[in-house]
């Protein structure tokens, strides 16, 4: 039976693309990898289901997809096995709704991820770098998705744990979390191109993986 996971909606809010991994899990010193890792689209009224992107066997795992907001293009995360190129390298790529045009836009040296997020007028990708495990000595930054423009947004201190981030409906802000007075992450939001950052959650909890509610009125 295939794993389906990362499920993203589209705008159309009819269709949803995931993540169908399928086949043996191979193992490597430092971690094991899936058969195929494949990214699909799939109508929800009608079941059916349409492969975007297939992987090559054991070549790492495709995630994280984020769509456009026009819904005419698709983000994801690339993480390559030992057996790819560069080993063990990740980076974003961009595609178009029917798997063409495949490009990375990010490159293997920036180390990019984390959940990508696209700003609601389609200029921008948000994300994190570099994304190991630890979540330290990372920062967030934005680029257009064509690979250009990248710029850095936030500037934390060294030793700080950096997580997952999102765009507000407007574009203007992002939310964000990181370490906050407890030891533990809050939630925080600031300016796109700068100003105050503002603390939103102050709990002993970990907060992470903020998700800008959608606009009203």
């Amino acid at each position: 039976m295939p794993d389906e996971s990362d499920v993203a909606f589209l705008p159309d809010s009819r269709h949803v693309a995931l993540t169908r991994s399928t086949g043996h899990v191979r193992e490597f010193p430092d971690e094991g990898f899936i058969e195929h890792s494949d990214i699909v689209v799939r109508d929800l009224q009608t079941g059916r289901t349409h492969v975007l992107l297939r992987s090559r066997p054991f070549s790492g795992d495709n995630v994280e997809m984020v769509s456009a907001p026009g819904g005419g293009r698709i983000a994801f995360l690339r993480s390559n096995s030992p057996l790819a190129t560069p080993a063990g390298g990740q980076a974003i790529f961009v595609m178009r709704r029917d798997g063409s045009h495949l490009r990375r836009i990010t490159r293997w040296s920036t180390e990019a991820g984390d959940h990508p997020d696209w700003s609601p007028d389609g200029r921008w990708i948000l994300f994190r770098a570099p994304d190991r495990d630890d979540f330290l000595n990372s920062q967030l930054f934005v680029m257009h998705p064509d690979g250009t423009g990248m710029r850095q947004v936030t500037h934390v201190k060294a030793g700080t744990r950096l997580l997952s981030s999102s765009f507000s409906p407007d574009g203007r802000h992002i939310v964000f979390s990181q370490d906050g007075r407890s030891g533990e992450p809050d939630i925080f939001t600031m300016g796109l191109h700068g100003g105050p950052v503002q603390q939103v959650t102050r709990t002993p909890l970990w907060d992470s993986a903020p998700d800008w509610g959608p606009r009203r009125g």
